[in-house]
């Protein structure tokens, strides 16, 4: 791999480890992640295409094609693609999708949970659209598959969940988890099979709706082993006295204790516990804290539990 690569890849980790130490979304890093991806992807392209550029044709593992996956090369791009985009609006929409749809999921599962989903989800994705284009030299990328397995795990979990989706061909309000996905995996069928090849970043590929139907399917597929991952323990009566005093804004420590008090859903409850954990700050040092099982502890060793 090319010096670019390693660049990207850099990016990639970078993002996701910080939002992970930082217990912020996983899914604004990887929207900050596919934008690094994108930017170091189009520059390459520019500077193969001009004699005195960079000339590094890392580009080449930058885009998936399943003609890759016939002949055992360039394998690395099964992961690399999820990252890049074919344009500003690609990007666009796949950030609004991380907004709408991996944040509702990173809520219930917590943020490590939903990014396997995404990573298995894309890599699904693309491996569902392979078998449909076997061998033929066509060109994939994107992170849609991943953000659909998103949709997938979240409407297996709680399919009765109300939700609400607007986008170009989806007008939704207050309709259950299992009635958007069906949406969803219905209409990316119909346009896959009406659709033609279209030109992306100088390649003919398809429009790739076939990998957000894998990605969906994907997703929905693995959604019950979230479920058997021990994460926390159960928190059978919180104490709201300690919420508050870790929560030093008011009205986010009110609507934590309101909405985790009494549940006896294991996967809401966890949500719920990484949340605090996000929101947390210990109220002697003022820094940052790691949750162990229904504990508080930040790095100065001073601990706060959250349980009665």
């Amino acid at each position: 791999m090319g010096y670019v690569i390693w660049l990207v890849l850099l990016g990639i980790v970078v993002s996701i480890a910080y939002s992970l130490l930082r217990r912020w979304y996983v899914s604004l890093a990887l929207s900050v992640a596919c934008a690094i991806a994108t930017l170091l992807f189009f520059l390459t392209v520019m500077s193969d295409l001009v004699p005195s550029g960079l000339g590094s044709g890392d580009y080449v593992s930058m885009i998936y094609s399943p003609i890759y996956l016939a002949e055992g090369t360039h394998l690395e791009t099964l992961f690399f693609s999820i990252f890049v985009h074919a344009n500003l609006m690609h990007i666009a929409f796949n950030v609004i999708g991380f907004v709408m749809f991996g944040m509702m999921l990173e809520e219930k599962v917590g943020g490590p949970r939903a990014l396997a989903v995404f990573l298995i989800g894309a890599v699904g994705g693309e491996l569902v659209f392979s078998l449909f284009y076997w061998d033929q030299p066509i060109y994939l990328v994107g992170a849609s598959g991943g953000i659909m397995a998103m949709v997938g795990a979240f409407a297996r979990l709680y399919p009765y969940e109300k939700v609400s989706v607007l986008g170009l061909f989806i007008f939704m309000r207050n309709a259950p988890a299992w009635a958007m996905a069906l949406a969803f995996v219905s209409i990316d069928i119909v346009l896959a099979l009406i659709t033609t090849n279209v030109e992306i970043s100088g390649f003919v590929g398809q429009v790739a709706f076939l990998a957000h139907v894998g990605g969906l399917l994907t997703g929905f597929a693995i959604a019950p082993l979230l479920s058997k991952v021990k994460v926390q323990e159960r928190v059978e009566e919180i104490d709201v006295e300690a919420v508050k005093r870790v929560i030093p804004d008011e009205k986010e420590s009110a609507g934590v204790v309101r909405s985790i008090s009494g549940e006896r859903e294991r996967e809401v409850v966890d949500a719920w516990l990484a949340r605090i954990e996000r929101l947390a700050r210990c109220p002697t040092c003022k820094g940052t804290m790691t949750l162990h099982g229904t504990r508080l502890k930040c790095k100065k060793g001073h601990i706060v539990r959250i349980s009665k």
